[in-house]
């Protein structure tokens, strides 16, 4: 006896391991070797006679289909059930981070709408804020360092200087990492496929103006490396979705434009 739990046992595991959407195939299948690996049981281990005692070997063999068909229709009906519920909890988990993005950028546009510096007589608002930080007011905080100095130094310099004067600058940036975080979570997860992160991140670069693109280079790579944070620093978000090399924003290509942007401000002077 302890042959034919062993065997079934091994059939059951089998099931689980290698059951496919044709339920009713597989079932079938599964049914017809039990059947046979019964039979040839009884006849060679046991050695029982076919003809003497096959009224015997009928009823049992009848009795041990009814119990496999009922086991098979209430597997099937678990791993049904199961199935569903893993759907629906990863559709619902799906709603939430799909629910938390939009906020975020709801909460990023509004922030972009209230955005408003005073520069030399001139009030900037909205985007063109962007466009007057770094066109005239970075391109000023820049040449304050003498050309002795390396670019890097300069650049991580005259950005902290900006963000010290700028809190609004400050919270744009914060609230704009958490938008780059709420979709980089996901990296780990199965919740929202690759393609689909991608296509979250092409959202986020729709939202941004060339200047914001600029200006946010400058951020992650000459302010929060003095502001790390313990794992997920918003330069390391960027790189895992090689988002400045994907829109052709090199940081080679940002830090020459920007050179040339201040030096042709100081010829105009």
């Amino acid at each position: 006896m302890n042959i034919i739990k062993n065997t079934i046992k091994k059939i059951i595991d089998k099931m689980n391991k290698y059951i496919t959407n044709d339920y009713i195939l597989s079932g079938f299948t599964i049914l017809v070797l039990v059947f046979i690996l019964f039979l040839i049981l009884n006849v060679f281990l046991f050695n029982i006679n076919l003809k003497s005692n096959s009224n015997v070997m009928v009823n049992e063999v009848g009795t041990s289909l009814v119990g496999l068909i009922a086991f098979f229709a209430a597997f099937k009906a678990y791993h049904t059930q199961k199935s569903q519920l893993e759907d629906n909890r990863k559709q619902d988990s799906k709603l939430r981070v799909e629910t938390q993005f939009f906020h975020l950028i709801s909460l990023h546009n509004g922030i972009v709408d209230s955005l408003k510096v005073n520069y030399l007589g001139e009030t900037y608002e909205g985007r063109d804020y962007f466009k007057c930080i770094f066109e005239q007011k970075l391109t000023s905080y820049y040449n304050e360092f003498s050309d002795e100095y390396d670019n890097s130094v300069r650049f991580i310099a005259m950005f902290n200087k900006i963000q010290k004067e700028e809190d609004q600058l400050y919270y744009y940036f914060r609230n704009l990492y958490q938008v780059f975080k709420c979709i980089h979570k996901q990296r780990s997860s199965n919740v929202i496929t690759e393609d689909e992160q991608n296509e979250y991140i092409e959202y986020i670069d729709a939202q941004l103006s060339k200047r914001e693109r600029h200006l946010l280079y400058f951020n992650v790579h000459f302010f929060n490396e003095h502001n790390k944070q313990k794992e997920n620093t918003f330069k390391e978000i960027l790189s895992d979705f090689n988002f400045f090399e994907k829109h052709n924003f090199s940081g080679e290509k940002i830090e020459q434009e920007f050179i040339e942007e201040t030096k042709k401000k100081t010829r105009n002077m």
